[in-house]
């Protein structure tokens, strides 16, 4: 409606191990998980990262991500930042990267992004116990049982 101004709205949030930046403003995105796996509580995962995209962002607004454990109360912050829009398509990006990040217990943990200070969304993240170690290959047998 003209006059009216327009809320951003969140066009997509990605959980994963790292991203990357390239030439000509893309992102690369290593390791986008919708669960963490680990072997023992408590334990320290190495590192997180959360891309944000916005849209239709009128200006400078503040963007935060969170990360909350089972228990409702915040674990950390993972990223705070003043964004802007780009251009009419492009939108604005927040990306968030945290370092050794304590877990103490399995449970639902939540990706929480808050836009200006208001909660826009919760995003979800299982941590669960897994007991041993994946083995990649081991159903495979060995190279001389192909022949």
């Amino acid at each position: 409606m003209p006059g009216q101004t327009e809320r951003p709205t969140l066009d997509y949030a990605v959980v994963c191990d790292d991203v990357r930046f390239e030439t000509g403003d893309k992102i690369s995105l290593m390791g986008v998980f919708d669960a963490i796996k680990l072997q023992s509580f408590p334990t320290v995962n190495a590192r997180l990262a959360v891309v944000a995209a916005w849209m239709d962002v009128p200006g400078e607004v503040k963007s935060e991500i969170e990360l909350v454990d089972p228990f409702g109360n915040v674990l950390r912050q993972l990223g705070a930042a003043r964004i802007q829009q780009k251009g009419a398509r492009k939108g604005a990006r927040h990306i968030a990267v945290a370092l050794n990040i304590p877990f103490n217990t399995p449970g639902i943990y939540q990706i929480r992004i808050i836009l200006d200070g208001k909660a826009v969304r919760n995003i979800p993240i299982p941590v669960e116990s897994v007991s041993t170690p994946a083995k990649p290959f081991s159903n495979m047998g060995k190279l001389s049982d192909m022949a």
